[in-house]
């Protein structure tokens, strides 16, 4: 027993602090900006540039000198690597330079990805997934949306593939099994969900596209394929079928209401069917659960 609550904790332990560090960190940057935001008015240009330009070599300056799997020199390297965005964008921000946000972010992105693989740390490496997913739908957002026919479907389609990719490349890589696993599958996921979604709610299902749910069905099923047996992971087998769940939900009540039910005065009918949906769909995600994420380990 003594054991068993020891793995626990060391297994806690191995995603909790990363997570909390990360949330820390992201604590006392939101304080710096906060403060430039505040004092922005009163502030002279060279004081604008300088200042997130200090605190950026300070914390450089106190991760090369500090152990780097050290708490305080993570804490460190994450404001180090944020504050690189933020001086980026002051300097673009006093100057006028006229670049488009998502070029702030991929040239931030790449800064962030060469360092993550410098460092190997899955810390660097999520917070490198956040600025390049925010770097892709802004450039999706601006230079995509009005080209390409059913767009927001395909631009999530476009992610959820790419996502993918980079976690079967992890994978392959022979990297251990971490938080930053979770991390990419919910990412994937959330997207994958988000775009299917919006391919059935239009004025008929799949109006606006069916290349998101499609690559929903195609990374849940990769998923709930990929992560079993001698590679089992819980966690992401209940995230698959959660999100093949509620993209059901959706699916099923958005069928209900485009029927004409509604113009024979059957909104309470309709209310009551798509709880009764609702109701059977999530029983049966609570079976699944069962037979293929809880027991799963036992077969």
């Amino acid at each position: 027993m003594a054991d068993l609550r020891a793995q626990q904790a060391q297994s806690l332990l191995s995603w909790g602090l990363p997570l909390a560090l990360t949330f820390g960190a992201a604590q006392i940057i939101a304080g710096v900006i906060f403060f430039f935001a505040y004092n922005w008015s009163d502030l002279s240009d060279t004081m604008k540039i300088a200042l997130p330009q200090f605190f950026m070599a300070i914390s450089f300056i106190a991760f090369a000198l500090l152990p780097k799997l050290s708490m305080a020199g993570r804490i460190a390297g994450i404001i180090a690597m944020m504050m690189i965005g933020v001086s980026m964008a002051v300097v673009g921000q006093v100057y006028q330079l006229g670049a488009d946000p998502w070029r702030l972010f991929a040239i931030w992105a790449g800064l962030a990805a060469v360092i993550s693989a410098a460092l190997r740390d899955d810390i660097y490496f999520a917070l490198t997934l956040v600025i390049a997913s925010v770097a892709y739908f802004l450039y999706t957002d601006q230079e995509l949306a009005w080209l390409l026919p059913q767009e927001k479907s395909l631009i999530a389609a476009i992610y959820t593939a790419l996502g993918a990719s980079i976690l079967l490349a992890r994978e392959n890589l022979g990297q251990p099994p971490s938080w930053l696993r979770w991390l990419l599958t919910a990412a994937i996921l959330i997207v994958a969900t988000s775009g299917a979604i919006h391919d059935v709610m239009g004025r008929y299902l799949f109006s606006n596209g069916w290349t998101a749910t499609l690559s929903l069905i195609g990374a849940a099923g990769g998923f709930m394929t990929v992560y079993k047996g001698h590679r089992l992971d819980k966690p992401i087998r209940a995230m698959a079928l959660f999100a093949i769940t509620v993209f059901l939900w959706v699916l099923g009540v958005q069928t209900i209401f485009l029927t004409d039910l509604h113009e024979a005065g059957g909104l309470t009918v309709m209310l009551f069917l798509s709880a009764l949906w609702v109701l059977g769909v999530t029983w049966g995600f609570a079976k699944a659960l069962r037979r293929f994420v809880v027991d799963a380990g036992s077969k």
